[in-house]
Parts: C-alpha cells; sequence; structure tokens
C-alpha cells in the first residue's frame, strides 16, 4: 500500500502549494455522509465554538494579539467518506492528501484503522495530526507515527479501566468478547494484561468478525464456561446481536453483568426497539471523562445557547485538538517563533512535547500527554436506564488511573436486567454428589441383602463342616466345599463398599475383596473338577491322585496372583473417587457420579485387564474340565453342577460387564445393579453346589433317627413316610435281586473275573471296574458291573454287555515297564463295536486268552505302550478315585 502512496506523495510535493498565506488553519477530516453526518456535523460546531472561547480576550489563558486578530485562526473542512458512504483507509489518505497543501495542522478521522492511513499521508508533510475519537494502543507507536497525538486515552488505559471497574466490584472472574478489528484486538489486549496484573481470571476469551450476525458459537463457549460476568469489546450494534442469542440461552436475566467499552455511548436511544432497550437495560459502559471542571460546564452554557441538548460523546475530546493547536500556538509565537515560519510551516510543532500543557485545565481536564501522544485522563462509568423514558445512560462512577489507581462510585447503578443486587462473578451451580447414603432407603436394603447372603452362606458353611464326614458330603472334598463358602461369604461384603462418602479406602477394598473371593471360590472349584479330570483321564497319564497339600499349594498359588496383582496395582496408584458430570440438570443445577479410578488411565487398564484375563481363564478353563468330565459315573458327577455354576458366572460376568461399560447407569442404579448380581452369584453357588446335597445329608439324618426310634419301638411312621420307607426298600429289593442273578448266571459260567474295561468320554477315556463272565459251552461272554458298590451303576454306561464270541477277533497288548495288561476284543465287521479290558497281570491274560482262544479268532499280540493309565498291581481308577476322597478329614 505504502509505494502507491509515496508516488502519490511525491506528485503533490512538487506540484501542490504549501500553507504561505497569514492564516493558521486546522483541518478537520470527518466523514460528513451516511450515519456519521449528524455527528459530524455536531463536531464542526464544537470545534468552532471552542475556538471562539479560547481566543477571546477574557480566556482563562489569554493568547497573545496576533492569534486574536480576525481570521488569524480557521477551521477547514473535509470530507474524508469514501463512495460508499463510510470512511476506509484511502479515503482518510485522499483527505490528508486534498489538505496537506493549505493547512497547518490536521484532525481526525475518528476511527483507528482508517487514522493510521491518515496520519501516514500527512508525515510526509511533517503535519501533526490530532484525533479525538481514535484509541487503538497501535498509534501510539511513535516509530509509525511520530506525528500523532490524541486527547483522549488510548485503549490500554480503557482496558485497565475496565477490569479496574471489575475489580472495584470484587469480580474476580469473567468472560471477554472481543471483535476482530483493531479496536477490539487492542482493547482486548489491554484487558487481558491488566487481568492478569489485577489477578481477575479470565473464564473464557471468544473472538468474532464485526458485523456478523452469528453470535452462536462463541455464546456456547461463554456459557459453557459458566461465567455471569461478561466483558463485550466491540460495537454497540453487534452487542445488541449478542444481547439477543442472551436472550434465547436465558442468559438476559438477573445474576448476569455485561460490560462494554465506549463505542455504547453512540448508541442513539431513539432508534432502539422496546425489547433493544430491555435487552441494553443495566449494561455497564466506560468512557473516557471529556467533561470536567469550570470550562466544561461554560463551554456546555455556550453550547446550549443554541442548541436544545447537551453536547455529544467524544465533543469534548476534538474541543481539546483545538486547546492543543492553539496553546501550541501561542506557546511558539511567545517564544519567537515568527508567524511567517508558522503559517508556512517552515516552523514545525514538535509531538507531543509542544502541544502537551498538563497544567492547563480544558474542557476535558488537564491537557497532559505521555511521551506517546495519548491522553492522561479518567474514565467515566455509565450504565443504561431503560426505565427512563426511551433510555439514556447515567453516569454512576469514575476510574483514574493517573496519579493513583481508584474508582470512586457516585451513585448506586442499575444492574443487568434491572436487577437491584450485584451479581456473583460466577454461576452459583447447585452441585449434587450422588452417593448411596447407609441410612438411605437404597442402603438399607443392600445392607440386608448383604447380612441376609453372610447368613445363609455361614449357616451352610456350619453344616458342611458338622457333617464333612457324611456320606454325601465326603466324596465332595469338604475341605475345598468349606474355602468355596469361604469365598462366597467375602464377596457378600462387597456391596457395603459402595454405601456412603467414597474415599480412597472404600475404592481400594473391592481391589482385595473381589480377586480374593474370586480366587478362593473359582480356585476351589477348578482343582477339585481337575483332580477328577487326573483320576479318570485317558491312558498314558498317572492314575495317582491328587493329594489335598497339593490342591491346597495350587489353590494357594491362584490366590497369591491375585493378590499380588493388587498389592502392586494400589501401590503403584491405587484406585481412588474421580468424580465426573452424570448430568446438567440446568445452568445452575448438576449432578456428579463417581467411579473408582486410578489417576493414570494406563495404569487402571493394564491391570483391570491382568485381573480380567486371571478370572477369564479360570471361567474358561473350569467350565472346559466340567464339559469333559460331564460322563463321569454318578457318584462322581459333581462336575456337572460346578460346570452349570461356571455357565452362570460367565452370563453374570458377561452381564456385569455390559452394564457397567455399556449402559451407563448413574451411582444409584449401578450400585443396585451390582449388589443384586452379587446376591445372585452368592444364591446360584449356594443353591446349585450345596442346598440339595445339604438336604440329602439332612435326609439321611432324618432316616437314622426314625430308624433308631422304630428299633426301640417309639414313635410311628406317618403315611407318607411310610410310603417313602417302602419305595426305597422296594428300590434296594431290585438292586439286590439284579446282582443276585448276575451271582447265579456266574455260577455257571466257564470263567469269571473282574476286570476295568475303557470306557471313551468326550476327549478322555476313563476305565471303569466291571466283572467278564465267559460262557464257553455257549460261546458268548458278558461284561457286567462289577459289585454293589460300582460307581457306574446309574451312570451313563450299560450295566450289561452281551459279545457273541465268534464275531469277535481277540488281540493281546502289555507294558511290563508300566504293568498294564490288556486284551482287545475288536468286531470283525463292525470297527466301533471294540473292547479294551484291562486284567490284573501277564499270568491273567495268558489264562484268558487260553480260554478265549477257541472260540474268538487270536489276533497279533504285541508287546507295546498302550498309552494306558499305569497303577499299583489290583489297583483300580474307581479305587484311586475313592482313596482321593477318603483323604478328605
Amino acid at each position: 500500500m505504502r509505494t502507491p502512496i509515496a508516488f502519490l506523495l511525491l506528485w503533490t510535493l512538487a506540484f501542490g502549494k504549501q500553507a504561505t498565506a497569514q492564516t493558521l488553519k486546522i483541518g478537520l477530516s470527518l466523514s460528513f455522509q451516511g450515519g456519521d453526518a449528524d455527528w459530524s456535523a455536531s463536531q464542526v460546531e464544537v470545534v468552532n465554538l471552542r475556538l471562539q472561547e479560547l481566543l477571546d480576550l477574557n480566556a482563562k489563558y489569554p493568547v497573545v494579539s496576533q492569534l486574536r486578530a480576525p481570521g488569524a485562526i480557521q477551521i477547514v473542512t473535509d470530507d474524508c467518506s469514501a463512495n460508499r458512504d463510510v470512511v476506509d483507509v484511502s479515503s482518510a489518505i485522499g483527505s490528508a492528501i486534498r489538505q496537506s497543501s493549505s493547512v497547518n495542522g490536521l484532525i481526525g478521522v475518528g476511527y483507528s484503522e482508517q487514522t493510521g492511513g491518515f496520519v501516514s499521508a500527512a508525515q510526509v508533510f511533517n503535519l501533526p495530526v490530532c484525533d479525538g475519537g481514535s484509541t487503538s494502543p497501535s498509534l501510539s507507536d511513535k516509530g509509525l507515527y511520530p506525528n500523532f497525538f490524541r486527547t483522549l486515552p488510548n485503549d490500554n488505559m480503557a482496558g485497565e479501566a475496565i477490569i479496574g471497574l471489575v475489580y472495584a466490584q470484587g469480580f474476580h472472574q469473567v468472560a471477554v468478547i472481543s471483535s476482530l478489528d483493531s479496536y477490539g484486538v487492542g482493547l482486548a489486549a489491554s484487558v487481558r494484561g491488566f487481568a492478569q496484573e489485577y489477578n481477575v481470571t479470565l473464564l473464557a476469551s471468544q473472538s468474532y468478525i464485526p458485523d456478523t450476525g452469528d453470535f452462536v458459537p462463541v455464546m456456547d463457549a461463554i456459557e459453557a464456561s459458566g461465567a455471569t460476568i461478561i466483558l463485550f469489546l466491540g460495537l454497540h450494534t453487534d452487542l445488541l446481536r449478542a444481547l439477543a442469542e442472551a436472550d434465547r440461552r436465558g442468559m438476559d436475566t438477573a445474576g448476569f453483568q455485561w460490560i462494554t467499552g465506549d463505542d455504547a455511548l453512540y448508541t442513539d436511544p431513539n432508534a432502539l426497539t422496546p425489547y433493544q432497550r430491555q435487552l441494553f437495560n443495566g449494561v455497564w459502559a466506560s468512557f473516557p471523562k471529556e467533561g470536567t471542571g469550570q470550562a466544561w460546564d461554560d463551554f456546555v452554557a455556550d453550547w446550549r445557547t443554541t442548541h436544545d441538548a447537551d453536547p455529544q460523546f467524544y465533543s469534548g475530546f476534538y474541543a481539546g485538538c483545538v486547546e492543543a493547536y492553539v496553546w501550541a500556538y501561542d506557546q511558539a509565537l511567545r517564544n519567537g517563533t515568527s508567524w511567517a515560519d508558522l503559517a508556512s510551516n517552515t516552523a514545525y510543532l514538535t509531538v507531543p512535547s509542544d502541544l502537551s500543557f498538563p497544567d492547563r485545565v480544558g474542557v476535558t481536564g488537564p491537557l497532559a500527554l505521555d511521551e506517546n501522544g495519548d491522553r492522561v485522563a479518567a474514565y467515566e462509568l455509565f450504565y443504561f436506564d431503560a426505565s427512563a423514558g426511551n433510555g439514556s445512560f447515567t453516569a454512576f462512577g469514575n476510574w483514574t488511573g493517573i496519579n493513583e489507581k481508584l474508582f470512586s462510585q457516585y451513585v448506586t447503578p442499575v444492574y443487568f436486567a434491572g436487577a437491584a443486587t450485584k451479581p456473583a462473578d460466577s454461576l452459583e451451580v447447585i452441585k449434587e454428589y450422588r452417593t448411596v447414603a447407609w441410612g438411605s432407603g437404597t442402603g438399607i436394603f443392600i445392607i440386608v441383602l448383604s447380612f441376609l447372603c453372610l447368613l445363609a452362606t455361614s449357616s451352610i458353611a456350619a453344616f458342611v463342616y458338622k457333617e464333612r464326614d457324611n456320606g454325601i458330603f465326603k466324596p465332595l472334598s469338604p475341605s475345598f466345599l468349606l474355602t468355596t463358602l469361604m469365598g462366597t461369604a467375602l464377596v457378600s461384603f462387597y456391596p457395603l463398599t459402595l454405601l456412603g462418602t467414597p474415599s480412597t479406602a472404600s475404592c481400594a477394598a473391592p481391589v482385595f475383596i473381589i480377586p480374593l473371593a474370586l480366587s478362593l471360590v473359582l480356585g476351589s472349584l477348578v482343582v477339585k473338577t481337575y483332580r477328577l479330570f487326573r483320576i479318570f483321564r485317558s491312558q498314558g497319564f498317572s492314575t495317582t491322585s491328587l493329594k489335598n497339600s497339593r490342591m491346597f499349594f495350587m489353590l494357594l498359588g491362584c490366590s497369591v496372583l491375585f493378590m499380588i496383582l493388587s498389592m502392586v496395582w494400589t501401590g503403584a496408584d491405587a484406585p481412588k473417587p474421580q468424580w465426573y458430570l452424570q448430568q446438567k440438570v440446568s445452568r445452575t443445577y448438576e449432578i456428579f457420579d463417581y467411579s473408582c479410578r486410578s489417576d493414570s488411565e494406563s495404569i487402571q487398564w493394564i491391570f483391570l485387564g491382568l485381573n480380567y484375563i486371571c478370572i477369564v481363564t479360570l471361567l474358561l478353563y473350569g467350565a472346559f474340565l466340567c464339559w469333559v468330565n460331564r460322563n463321569l459315573p454318578k457318584k462322581f458327577g459333581e462336575s456337572k453342577a460346578i460346570g452349570t455354576l461356571f455357565y452362570i458366572y460367565i452370563a453374570s460376568f458377561v452381564a456385569i460387564l455390559i452394564v457397567i461399560f455399556v449402559l451407563g447407569l448413574d451411582t444409584p442404579a449401578l450400585v443396585v445393579v451390582k449388589t443384586i448380581a452379587t446376591a445372585g452369584v452368592v444364591a446360584a453357588t449356594l443353591g446349585v453346589l450345596f442346598v440339595k446335597n445339604c438336604y440329602l445329608a439332612w435326609s439321611e439324618n432324618q432316616k437314622s433317627t426314625s430308624a433308631e426310634l422304630l428299633a426301640t419301638g417309639v414313635g410311628l411312621m406317618s403315611g407318607k413316610r411310610k410310603n417313602s420307607a417302602k419305595t426305597s426298600t422296594r428300590n434296594e429289593q431290585d438292586e439286590v435281586t439284579s446282582n443276585l442273578a448276575v451271582k447265579s448266571s456266574a455260577k455257571n459260567a466257564t470263567k469269571t473275573a473282574n476286570v476295568f474295561v475303557a470306557s471313551k468320554q468326550s476327549f478322555m477315556t476313563v476305565w471303569l471296574p466291571k466283572q467278564l463272565i465267559l460262557y464257553g459251552d455257549k460261546g458268548f461272554a458278558l461284561i457286567v458291573s462289577s459289585s454293589d458298590g460300582d460307581p457306574t451303576v446309574n451312570s451313563n454306561s450299560p450295566t450289561c454287555i452281551f459279545i457273541l464270541l465268534s464275531e469277535y477277533t481277540c488281540a493281546s497288548q502289555a507294558n511290563e515297564e508300566r504293568d498294564v495288561f490288556c486284551m482287545r476284543l475288536s468286531h470283525k465287521k463292525d470297527k466301533t463295536a471294540t473292547f479294551l479290558i484291562r486284567v490284573e497281570s501277564q499270568k491273567a491274560l495268558d489264562d484268558w486268552q487260553k480260554s478265549l482262544a477257541p472260540y474268538a479268532r487270536t489276533g497279533l499280540s504285541i508287546l507295546s505302550s498302550i498309552g494306558g493309565t499305569s497303577a499299583q498291581r489290583g489297583a483300580a481308577i474307581a479305587t484311586a478315585a475313592m482313596d482321593a476322597m477318603d483323604e478328605e478329614i
């Protein structure tokens, strides 16, 4: 921009004329078109009236007679408007050039950005420029604008006045909305600087493009900040738009305070609609103090002789520019500068030293300029009163930062929205922190439910311990039934940690309670199921049972692993209550929920993940073992119940994860869900594993008692009990009849022996004790239950298998090192009809081979490892299982 301006200015220097007449001319450049026309015309009258007063013989500060001569000083005007009836930089520059050859000083143009171009053009001609309306701090840069001074403070002081007002009112938190033009940017920078100096917190700072109607995003940020004291640093037309958006959000009520800068006083109340006047009601504005003292009173009196109203805003500052020039010319003439040199611009005025008069009081007070040419002045503070006619701005105090920083209040102002009381500097938000109190209805429900769970678990534990030698419980490993109940009792305490005000202790407790309880319950069930798996698993593995000591060691290892994870977690970054906004009911009411979390998200997820991995591993492995063991003999069929329980645990675990991480329930609802889930797990554990067996043990005790009474002739049996006894007797008689039939038929057999027959079940082969009966004369053999105590009775295995020997081949297999001796009966056509029969010794194997040879074709006998289970001679897998159970106390 500067290159074409420079050419234009050089042309003017070459062909234009400098002021040579004996008249000192002050050029006044304002916009005499559009919306500024009336105001600009008024300023012309203002500066001419003040010039007359200064040249009066009786003026307070008389000037030399040369200045009082008629026509010695004149005000010449120039319209700096562009074709669009507004002032822009180029039109301001053109005005300066037009006047440069005929004036000795300039006043104008009232707009900070445009004034910058105006001053730059005048600088080429060494013309001083004064303005009474431009406030941008950028104009204080003497490197760029050495010829500029102004009779009003710049926005830096305006920013201090606004923050000083805020601080004096006891406000310590504000939000700022500023326009993205030289006025708004400069004022906002000043406000931010002084806010830091006065310890005023900026809750939000938003900018907008001037003359835009969309304040939605700006007000979104302001609303979210919770600020109630809002500083608007922009034009009054934009302020009305922002207030309308605030009204739409309910932010135009008492409890807020809007404060703006000097532009608000340009507002013409008569041009406002009733709605706009109500929006403006109680808005505060700061304005440089321009009318003060006797000089101002005299000036207003003179003005009133020809006008019905007081001078418009900024009039005093433009009158101050005339004061500065007249007193500067007077001082120069008194100091020996010739009139001709002044009039021809041969002698130049130095800015700001030649134009600063701190000892002289003009219409705006002492005419003191600082080193940057800025007026040192106080600020007056106004409120808009919508109840006064069509509304008007009324002064209620002032701020001075000249000698001391002081706020003075004349009257009590009207607060925003017409309120009579001062608002708080932030929204008084009611925050509800949701917890479940011990004495609340929900709290009592949780306490009672936890107590019932603990009571039921303790009662069953006492009964199991008392009946640990009972035939019902002894095969079920009473020791591990009790550790299962210990874990169940421990988890009953978990809901109690959810009550009351959360603390680090209440958040850390579940980190220990839940893993320890799960390790006792799941660990006990897994090791029991694993022992059955070891006893009855496929050939090639040892049939030696897991001893209780080793099982307890495995259970202890599981619990220790969980406890190590818990201790490391709480030691590294223990979970603690973390409050978060759950619901914002309104601007003044918020509901907060909490979750127990570590400060570090990574630590939280690492340890949660490790715990989940351990829990899921136990659940899946236990469920797998139960599924594998599902077809074991009925006497060892606890795996089915444990499997059912594992499936319930898995379903509960998945459901809880969905509730916690997906549904997003509030704290009370989540506490209830967790409590019910805990009670459900306790009920499932007790119901599936213990209730039926406890009832059977109790029934057995009752039968024993009844039998004793009958034996002594005391007491009579009820009809129902008689029927039960008859049914029991009939079942026993059926079993005896069956066994007698087998024994009777065995008397006529060629050969009989107790053997073990391999039964394939899922992923494992179970060795079941049977009797092998050979009928040589008939050419067939039977595999029947071995004894009354056979664990396969009522199992899924057939009680009697018929083998027509002529359809089978017989081969022997032996592994002497492992002491395993078997013969294989294979159907000639049906490859699935194969029986692997294990006998006691090599001799027994040889005898059976010899006995079967006449009836079944003998196959190849091999000496190899058949992968069968090793056992002591004559030992049976079922016996190993029973021995393991007998180990229980």
